[in-house]
This record gives structure tokens, C-alpha cells and sequence, in this order.
């Protein structure tokens, strides 16, 4: 049975496919299995995909017929399929340094009851030409006002939680992560409805019972593209109505501290919406879209909006 099983959820980017494949292939740690899931994709990944049917490595291929409408889906797909006891997935966009689970899986033995671990990450802008390369340590480092990202650390799940993981996912790339597969499988069922911020709330839930442990090095390349999620067209709304429940669930936490910081935290940059600009009390609008999930969280959010507007007056 292989240690780690490499899950490789794909859709629609055959221009990044096989860096990203054979950045896998390339792993300098080998006891792996590789699983690629495609989406139904509408451009030739499939063709792509199917070069590498044969590979030792690769123990399952599959293809949607129709599209899944999120990515968690896949997550659980690939995870139900998993023999290891852990997963990495690997984003399709994304590719790795030669010894990403090298460094990981010896962080995840080293630390006893570790949930996840996770690696920092270069930056890499497909809209300049120059390619330069940020990394995600120094932008949370700024933020914070800390050091915290420049060194390895592990940390108990409520201390990164009401450290730095409540106020923002500060592991900021899936493909930057190692999962312990247990506890993943366990909590995906709760996000699978999500499109854009489930995996944040699994890294969450999963810190709650357990340990999460950090590598400074930039293992990870991130592609920054127009097809990434964020950039799509509903991404407003529907982001905002997943930070409610991430925030819901957050308040509903004994672990987590500081609780009404956080509440007025979430309303200035996550959850707020204008009247008229989002047609935020509209028919269908977000407030409605916040009252059917927890209807007086909601309206303490439309009161403190409210309290926020007259003062700016």
C-alpha cells in the first residue's frame, strides 16, 4: 500500500497539465499512488490525461461526464478512492518542487497527531512577462506583523486557529498541503457544497482536534490566471455567503477567542454588502441568502451594517 496518494483534480487546464503531472512524477519521495480526476473539460485534457493511463504510477484515472459545480466533490471522490494515509492534491494549475512530500511526510512523522502540513509558496503572475515570483510568507508576514512564516513551526490546532487561521486561510494553496486522509474524509461531507472558500473551513475544522505543522521553504509554485475560481463572475455572492458560514461556525466554536472582534472583522471584509450596489435586501439578495442559513446571526450583521453606515455619515 503507498504512503501518500497524489490526487490530481483537473479541470479545463491542459495548457498546465503535464508541468503539473510530471512535477509529480518527479518526486524524489516515491512511495505514492497518483489518481486524475477530470471534470468533464471541454478542452483536450483528456487526450493529455491519457498518456499517462499506463504509468506505474497512476492507480486511477477518471472522468465526469458531467460537471461536478465543485471542486469539492472531487476532493471526496479522490479521497474515497485513496489507499494512502495521506493525500496531497495537487491542483491542476499548480506544480511542485522536486522534494515536496519529501519534506512534508518527514514533518508529518516528526509531529505526532498532525492534521495537516503545509509548505509556503512562490506566486507565479501568467500575466507578466517577467515572471517574478512573490511568496506567500512575506505578504503574511506584512500583515500580521510577525515572523511568524519565516520559520518551521507546529502548532496546536486552537493556537493557530486564534493565532492567525479564524482571521484569514492563511494556508493559502490545497497544493501547498499534506492531509492526514482520516481526518480529511471526515470533514469534506461539510463543505461539498461549496465552490470557493471549503477549503478553508476543513482546515479549520480539521485544527480543531489536532496539530498543524509549517515548512518555511516555497515547495509550491501557485498560478495566478484568469481561470482561477475567484475570478469568476458569481464569485461576490457566493464567496460571501460561505465566509457567513465559516463564520457561523467560527462563533459557534468554544475554542475560538475574541468572538465579537471577529464578528465585526468578518462584516468589514468578508460578509458586508451594500444596499444597493450588491442589491444586498433585494429579492434573492444576500441578506435573504444569510436569514436561510442562520436567520439572527443574520440580522445582528444587518444591524451592525446599519450602525456602520450612520456613523460614516
Amino acid at each position: 500500500m503507498p504512503e501518500v496518494s497524489v490526487i490530481i483534480p483537473n479541470y479545463n487546464h491542459a495548457s498546465f497539465l503535464i508541468e503539473r503531472i510530471e512535477s509529480v512524477l518527479r518526486q524524489t519521495y516515491t512511495d505514492f499512488e497518483l489518481i486524475i480526476l477530470d471534470d468533464a473539460s471541454t478542452d483536450n485534457s483528456h487526450t493529455i490525461i491519457e498518456t499517462y493511463s499506463t504509468h506505474p504510477k497512476v492507480s486511477h484515472i477518471a472522468y465526469n461526464e458531467t460537471n461536478s459545480g465543485s471542486p469539492f466533490r472531487q476532493w471526496r471522490k479522490g479521497v474515497e478512492l485513496a489507499k494512502g494515509d495521506w493525500v496531497w492534491i495537487a491542483e491542476s494549475d499548480d506544480y511542485a518542487h522536486a522534494d515536496f512530500l519529501l519534506e512534508t511526510m518527514a514533518k508529518a512523522v516528526k509531529c505526532k497527531k498532525v492534521a495537516l502540513v503545509y509548505c509556503d509558496s512562490f506566486i507565479i503572475d501568467n500575466s507578466t512577462t517577467d515572471q517574478k515570483q512573490s511568496k506567500y510568507a512575506n505578504q503574511k508576514n506584512i500583515e500580521f506583523n510577525t515572523t511568524k512564516w519565516l520559520h518551521s513551526y507546529s502548532n496546536t490546532g486552537e493556537q493557530e486557529i486564534n493565532e492567525s487561521l479564524k482571521w484569514q486561510c492563511v494556508i493559502n494553496n490545497v497544493s501547498a498541503v499534506l492531509f492526514n486522509r482520516t481526518r480529511l474524509l471526515k470533514e469534506i461531507p461539510n463543505v461539498i457544497e461549496y465552490r470557493y472558500h471549503g477549503d478553508w473551513l476543513i482546515y479549520i475544522r480539521m485544527a480543531i482536534n489536532g496539530k498543524i505543522a509549517y515548512i518555511p521553504q516555497p515547495l509550491n509554485s501557485y498560478r495566478e490566471h484568469e481561470k482561477n475560481h475567484s475570478k469568476s463572475e458569481d464569485y461576490n455572492k457566493y464567496s460571501k455567503i460561505e465566509y457567513f458560514r465559516i463564520l457561523e461556525y467560527l462563533l459557534q466554536e468554544n475554542s475560538v477567542t475574541d468572538k465579537k472582534k471577529l464578528f465585526l472583522y468578518f462584516i468589514q471584509r468578508y460578509i458586508g454588502f451594500g444596499f444597493l450596489k450588491d442589491n444586498g435586501l433585494g429579492k434573492n439578495g444576500i441578506y435573504e441568502s444569510y436569514c436561510k442559513i442562520n436567520r439572527p446571526l443574520a440580522r445582528k450583521v444587518l444591524f451592525q451594517l446599519l450602525i456602520n453606515k450612520l456613523k460614516r455619515k
